[in-house]
């Protein structure tokens, strides 16, 4: 008898601990169409995210009526710029958990009010906030292969885009405290009738205890159970 309830305690107990331990699902969407459209529009699973935002650009903003954040191409580089970007942060919304990334993804965009097409370009980096993002690698997009997304706007269109997908499996993006994400845009015109938009943008993965803390805690917990079933055994 005293066999058998130590080996349904010690199952129960694994199944406690499996679902202490087990990861957690987590997308953050940003498609500006909230109020205000800079903040998350959508998160489901254990993080939070700060409002999005443009850096070094004059004139960028977000857009209730396109549902996009955009920049005037007479006020964007033609070429990669470190100190202009969108940008945003995501973390764990529990004490204790980090994050485990899976992809980013995001549309590429623009439109022209005038007969000229233009083509618009960004280069998207991820890590801490604390980071010397000049010396970090350029995310690597799916259709293409390619480290420099790009899209060409036809002529006489308000919205026109190109979405673009990271695979963030590598270890550089596993059990981080903190993820933000910087989309470096630019594009060949300058004119004030051409627009360079991001039309959405959202990462996925999966929180969790890191697996050194998850043991720690696990091998603390084994030791209160087993002295608790000792105890129990000694007084029978």
């Amino acid at each position: 008898m005293k066999i058998r309830l130590c080996s349904l305690s010690f199952l129960a107990f694994l199944s406690f601990s499996g679902a202490l331990f087990a990861a957690e699902n987590f997308s953050i969407l940003y498609d500006f169409t909230g109020t205000p459209p800079e903040d998350p529009t959508t998160i489901s699973g254990s993080v939070s995210g700060d409002s999005a935002a443009f850096t070094g650009y004059t004139g960028a903003d977000f857009s209730t009526s396109t549902d996009t954040a955009y920049v005037f191409s007479n006020n964007t580089p033609d070429e990669m710029n470190l100190g202009q970007y969108l940008s945003f942060t995501i973390t764990p919304s529990v004490s204790g958990e980090s994050l485990y990334m899976e992809s980013f993804s995001f549309s590429l965009g623009g439109g022209t009010t005038n007969s000229q097409t233009m083509t618009v370009f960004a280069n998207v980096r991820a890590g801490a906030t604390t980071d010397d993002f000049g010396t970090l690698p350029d995310l690597l997009f799916t259709p293409g292969d390619v480290t420099t997304p790009s899209h060409s706007v036809p002529s006489n269109t308000s919205v026109s885009s190109t979405f673009f997908t990271a695979d963030l499996s590598d270890a550089a993006y596993q059990g981080v405290d903190e993820l933000s994400f910087r989309i470096y845009l630019y594009d060949n015109r300058d004119s004030t009738t051409q627009i360079t938009r991001v039309i959405d943008m959202s990462a996925t993965g999966t929180t969790a205890i890191p697996e050194p803390a998850a043991f720690a805690l696990l091998t603390g917990f084994g030791v209160l159970f087993l002295g608790l079933i000792r105890r129990r055994f000694l007084k029978a």
